[in-house]
């Protein structure tokens, strides 16, 4: 199945994931896209410039080339020094 235009994917985790455009693959139970993509979890958020691959429940994702990671705080964002 094809998603576009402004997808946004919630886990009951409450982690999100949002990009412009997302195939799901129903009998491999997969996302992925080739285009930049965010996924936003309790605890961070990782930026993506050139898309992921994650099974639909979020527990095992790669991402395509990493732009910016942060840990999440009560206080704000801490960048990810890599």
């Amino acid at each position: 199945m094809y998603l576009r235009d402004s997808v946004r994917v919630v886990s009951i985790k409450g982690d999100t994931l949002t990009c412009d455009d997302l195939w799901w693959d129903q009998g491999r139970q997969k996302f992925y896209t080739d285009k930049p993509a965010k996924l936003r979890r309790p605890t961070g958020l990782i930026d993506a410039k050139l898309g992921l691959e994650a099974n639909q429940d979020f527990s095992d994702i790669q991402f395509k080339q990493v732009k910016d990671s942060r840990i999440l705080t009560e206080e704000g964002a801490v960048p990810n020094s890599q």
